[in-house]
């Protein structure tokens, strides 16, 4: 009996966020939140911001994610906080999602339709400029993703990374 209400529990819980969220619509999630501060390999002080994601996301395009997997979409905001050096990298390499089974997921070169990609990963900052753009991803349909890394000059230069975890249920 103790199963049987909490799975009408639920199912009523279901029930409810469907009414408010349409099946299959874009959504952004909780934001992972927070700022971490950075220098590329020139020393040039910058910072990324997470500002939340979109699970799933839309191919742009009329693009579909492979059988069995979805799109998402992680929006980050670039700060160059020097006052003198422009600063320059791609957010493509630089970002990758660790899945609940531990492995770690590459962005994928399809855009989305919920945001920009920079320009094709790429952002290029004067002192103080600031871009914000989505990468994205192609995730198995029924994996949750758990964090999401930032690694400077993608990981290649030994830099050390900053990770926002992510709670909640999703997908």
């Amino acid at each position: 009996m103790t199963l049987h209400r909490r799975v009408s529990a639920l199912a009523a819980a279901v029930t409810l966020i469907g009414t408010l969220v349409p099946a299959g619509a874009a959504v952004a999630a909780p934001k992972p939140g927070g700022t971490i501060a950075f220098k590329d390999m020139y020393g040039v002080q910058y910072t990324v911001r997470s500002d939340g994601y979109y699970d799933p996301a839309q191919g742009a395009y009329d693009m579909q994610p492979e059988a069995g997997h979805r799109f998402v979409a992680v929006l980050v905001t670039v700060t160059n906080r020097s006052q003198r050096h422009s600063t320059s990298d791609d957010a493509n390499n630089d970002m990758t999602l660790v899945g609940a089974n531990d492995q770690t997921y590459m962005s994928t070169v399809e855009s989305v339709t919920e945001c920009t990609d920079f320009d094709a990963g790429e952002y290029h900052l004067a002192p103080g400029e600031s871009a914000t753009g989505c990468v994205a991803f192609q995730l198995p349909a029924t994996l949750r993703f758990v964090a999401i890394k930032w690694s400077p000059g993608g990981g290649m230069l030994g830099e050390a990374f900053g990770e926002w975890k992510v709670t909640g249920d999703h997908p």
